[in-house]
């Protein structure tokens, strides 16, 4: 089968799995050409034109799909000349290329008209993140392999105290348990997460989207003081900047403040104030969050060094 499907609630795992497949894909052979699209960015026409155009200078193609949110709930503004049966055309492809779509979110639509054709014609995978019991038992399994002594209840209390579903500082913060000298207690949990509690994300965000650049030089050299990877810091910031970017689409749908609160579960408070904070423009928020997620992914694969290069990309696109 040549489509997949990947069904995700974290971009990073979505991520993960696309590589994984484009990798083994490409092992067979390096005469491969991996076009990327979304469905938001792109109009469905140009998207159809290049998959159902052959190539005259690779062997092979991988087209990568993003935003193929119409198996979810979440409200999605589309490219101006989206429809369900040109993604009908996609997922009816039968020529020699590799599709792989991506969708992010939390549960399918039972109500959707086109899942059951899409898990007929693609690999379907549902990349879920581990619940608190799998990781547990992940984090506990590591230990014991590495020979790392540890208290239980230190164990529950780090999954108590550690941010929720950020799977960026699990997965750093699972390094430095897996690898300790010392035996795993309370303190040393608290030790380890104390960065998290104490550091200002909201102003972090807020100084972005104001792109006030001075502040938030001084906010991004104090997190990397106590922080041996920026990913916690860009995780956070791709979040907040998927919520504006959400907050515009329904804006332009004509909601108010009330209603959007509403629809996307968020404090009245909060929709008005980024807002009022964004300084980017509205046509520019989809840009700068795809190069912010793709800059996380570049130093999560050790493309980018953990905190130099990471600092100039985030400047250079508050100046632009």
């Amino acid at each position: 089968m040549n489509k997949y499907f990947i069904f995700s609630d974290d971009w990073l795992l979505a991520k993960k799995q696309v590589k994984k497949i484009c990798d083994n894909l490409t092992e067979q052979t390096d005469n491969f050409e991996i076009i990327e699209f979304s469905f938001i960015e792109n109009k469905c026409k140009d998207i159809l034109s290049n998959v159902f155009t052959i190539s005259l200078f690779t062997e092979k193609r991988i087209f990568i799909i993003n935003d193929a949110n119409f198996i979810i709930k979440e409200t999605t503004k589309y490219n101006s000349d989206f429809s369900i049966d040109s993604v009908k055309e996609l997922i009816d492809y039968q020529g020699s290329d590799y599709l792989i779509f991506t969708c992010i979110g939390k549960k399918e639509d039972t109500k959707s008209t086109i899942i059951g054709e899409i898990k007929k014609e693609c690999k379907y995978l549902n990349i879920m993140s581990p619940t608190t019991d799998e990781k547990k038992e992940k984090l506990i399994s590591k230990l014991q392999k590495n020979n790392v002594d540890y208290d239980l209840d230190a164990i529950d209390y780090f999954f108590i105290k550690i941010p929720e579903n950020d799977m960026s500082i699990y997965n750093n913060e699972i390094k430095r348990l897996t690898t300790s000298k010392e035996k795993i207690t309370i303190k040393l949990i608290d030790t380890l997460i104390s960065k998290y509690l104490i550091f200002d994300f909201f102003t972090m965000q807020e100084s972005f989207l104001q792109k006030n650049i001075n502040k938030f030089s001084r906010i991004y050299d104090d997190y990397i003081l106590v922080n041996d990877s920026v990913l916690g810091l860009l995780y956070s910031l791709s979040k907040n900047l998927c919520l504006v970017r959400n907050i515009y689409f329904l804006k332009e749908e004509g909601l108010s403040n009330p209603e959007i609160s509403k629809l996307l579960k968020q404090n009245p408070y909060r929709i008005k104030l980024l807002q009022e904070k964004n300084k980017f423009y509205n046509k520019d928020i989809i840009d700068v969050h795809i190069k912010i997620n793709d800059l996380t992914w570049n130093v999560l694969n050790s493309v980018y060094d953990t905190k130099i290069i990471p600092k100039i990309e985030l400047l250079k696109l508050m100046i632009n």
